[in-house]
């Protein structure tokens, strides 16, 4: 019996997904489509050769609507992306996650906090754009437009975009970004500009990828329960294709706040 993983980014998801299948007699079939629509859409004409009992997804670059009517197709569980009621969903609450970030960041002593968002046509990035700028809101400070940056959760993205908020007349003296990524983008370009992290910029991402402990400075950053998603996903996806009753609508695992070198304040979570 074999199920189908398609993703945009290898993770811990992969190891959670693959220890839950095997414990329950799957094996995984792998299909990264690299940021190619094209790729995504064989893909989807490969399942229908019925080659995998189901679909677990994340990272689509599909419309929602796609996703929606793919999924009255394939036994499929959906990961990190919301897209629909309709679906069942394995994710975070990014608007909550992204609050309390933006709040971790004004306690440890920023008040100009800028925002790199992932690509705006995403549920997930849209989240948590309305978390940062509602979390300003209550603080009294509101968001500044010039501060918010859209980026497409890659390096280069916050390195440039990092760049021209650290060369504004006025420039912020935090940066939250979407994802670790593009957080190390931004300490590079910040370190180029000979700024001093943490002390003139913070600098925040979110994910909690590995790398994100291994560079210099390490970033303080938004865990998400990768593998633990990965695990859960995967139930959920053999329990339906087992015949059991499994509810449509999100399954919302909690996120933590890992305090690193790239904040100041680093002895509080909250």
């Amino acid at each position: 019996m074999w199920l189908f993983l398609l993703f945009n980014n290898l993770n811990k998801l992969i190891k959670g997904i693959e220890v839950e299948a095997r414990e329950n007699g799957y094996n995984i079939i792998l299909g990264n489509f690299s940021d190619s629509q094209k790729i995504e859409e064989e893909y989807y004409k490969m399942m229908k050769g019925q080659i995998a009992d189901g679909i677990l997804l994340t990272g689509s670059l599909s419309e929602p609507q796609r996703i929606v009517e793919l999924s009255r197709q394939f036994k499929m569980v959906v990961i990190s992306d919301y897209f629909s009621d309709e679906l069942v969903t394995v994710c975070v609450d990014n608007f909550k996650s992204a609050y309390d970030a933006t709040m971790f960041l004004y306690k440890s002593g920023y008040r100009k906090i800028a925002k790199i968002t992932g690509k705006i046509g995403a549920l997930l990035s849209q989240d948590r754009l309305k978390g940062y700028k509602m979390a300003l809101e209550n603080l009294g400070l509101g968001a500044n437009e010039k501060y918010i940056k859209y980026g497409d959760y890659k390096y280069e993205s916050g390195y440039k975009l990092a760049k021209e908020l650290l060369t504004m007349p006025e420039p912020p003296d935090a940066i939250f970004c979407s994802n670790d990524e593009m957080a190390i983008g931004a300490c590079d370009a910040a370190k180029e500009l000979g700024i001093s992290i943490p002390d003139e910029l913070g600098i925040m991402g979110f994910d909690d990828i590995e790398l994100a402990s291994m560079v210099t400075p390490k970033i303080t950053t938004v865990h998400q329960p990768r593998y633990e998603m990965g695990r859960l996903a995967a139930r959920l996806l053999i329990d339906i294709l087992k015949g059991g009753v499994v509810s449509k609508g999100k399954y919302i695992l909690d996120t933590s706040i890992i305090p690193r070198e790239s904040t100041k304040n680093t002895n509080f979570t909250n």
